[in-house]
């Protein structure tokens, strides 16, 4: 079947000159008799277009979605892992902190020390960093632009899509 973009320069080239003739065999394709039948195919080809993007469309969405119900299950493996492991400290700390056979060794070690906040609001602000992050207000350029003001750096653009019914 022949792409949209040449059926489309088919349909365009029958209303402008009345017909498309092969040029190889002189055979007429498609004149204003059959510009109905022109229109259909186009339109059935931009319906396949359109379910095509709408099925890329629901693919991505599946991907997203799936993205999202693997990182949530890593974390609830990470979990998983954690309680494992405090239980196995738990159980060793309970065993006199020392376990040993002929193929393991299992003692409790201290681990470096590290720094846990119990009250944010308390820690002095020397402590503190500051992150400062800047976004575009698009809605307030979009404002401005629309109420007649020059805003450098910034147009009002209206794009177009196609819309199938």
């Amino acid at each position: 079947m022949p792409s949209l973009y040449e059926l489309s320069s088919d349909l365009e080239r029958v209303i402008d000159g009345g017909m498309i003739v092969d040029m190889d065999t002189g055979e007429v394709l498609f004149d204003e008799e059959n510009l109905d039948q022109l229109k259909a195919t186009v339109a059935e080809k931009f319906l396949a277009c359109k379910m095509f993007a709408d099925g890329q469309r629901s693919k991505a969405q599946s991907l997203k979605d799936l993205a999202k119900a693997m990182t949530e299950s890593a974390k609830a493996m990470e979990k998983k892992a954690e309680r494992i492991e405090a239980y196995m400290l738990d159980r060793a700390k309970a065993n006199g902190g020392e376990i040993s056979t002929d193929s393991i060794t299992v003692k409790v070690r201290k681990c470096p020390p590290s720094v846990e906040i119990t009250d944010e609001e308390a820690i002095p602000k020397r402590f503190w960093r500051e992150k400062v992050t800047r976004t575009i207000d698009k809605t307030r350029i979009k404002e401005e632009l629309k109420s007649g003001e020059y805003v450098p750096g910034a147009a009002l653009v209206v794009n177009e899509k196609v819309s199938v019914r």
